[in-house]
């Protein structure tokens, strides 16, 4: 399902790319080239080492991509994939890709986005809410959290009351819509739909990602001893 026939002449190009620019460095000594800066305005640059022209060029955003794609795309098939999948090993699995997701996510340089149409979606109200009851259903009592960083706190001196199966269906809707555009190939709507997945990045998720990264650790590590046992016995079951 997660295929992407783009991927491997994207990597292919960086690094030939690469290697063209490192190859001129040791020829000539130095390497000239032009970037776009915020503005939109051109500006010149003459660096004499490879990792300078690597921070200074599109290279290490061009390279990045794919693995925030790959990841991303781990990160929807592992929540397709949740029926029956046992709630501890859920929890733990969420733990490791979630960190990930958002490295991948943060790490990206910015992007601007250059066309005018709106971008096509993939995740519809029907999918949404199954993937948000079948998790809900596996993380069942553990399911609500208390979360500060909202912004209805400012109208109340209590903590709001969230789900971890709501925000993780809220990334997933976002992600998922992001790699469905990108599978498509076309580069005008591949760079539209990475700036759109930034801004939501900054904006929505990002946020609900360390909120629920911070649910789930509570419900790995501070659950009674008596719970702990429960759930070793059912998977030795």
């Amino acid at each position: 399902e997660y295929t992407y026939n783009n991927i491997t002449k994207l990597i292919n190009d960086c690094l030939k790319d690469r290697a063209a620019a490192d190859k001129e460095i040791q020829e000539k000594k130095s390497i000239t080239f032009q970037t776009f800066n915020d503005e939109g305005k051109i500006e010149n640059h003459t660096v004499n080492n490879i990792k300078d022209w690597e921070e200074l060029s599109d290279w290490n955003k061009a390279i990045l991509i794919p693995v925030l794609v790959t990841v991303a795309a781990e990160f929807c098939k592992f929540l397709e994939q949740t029926e029956t999948m046992k709630r501890s090993v859920f929890v733990d699995t969420s733990l490791k890709i979630l960190p990930l997701l958002y490295l991948k996510a943060s790490m990206l340089p910015k992007c601007e986005t250059i066309g005018d149409e709106a971008l096509e979606t993939f995740v519809t109200e029907e999918t949404y809410e199954i993937l948000r009851m079948n998790l809900a259903g596996i993380l069942a009592e553990k399911d609500d959290y208390l979360d500060v960083f909202v912004s209805d706190m400012k109208y109340s001196d209590q903590p709001i009351t969230k789900n971890i199966s709501e925000d993780l269906a809220d990334i997933y809707q976002d992600i998922r819509d992001f790699i469905f555009v990108f599978q498509l190939g076309l580069n005008e709507t591949m760079n539209d739909s990475l700036a759109a997945c930034q801004e939501h990045f900054a904006l929505y998720w990002g946020q609900k990602l360390v909120n629920t990264l911070r649910a789930l650790h509570d419900v790995k590590y501070n659950q009674p001893d008596e719970e702990e046992e429960n759930e070793e016995a059912e998977e030795d079951e």
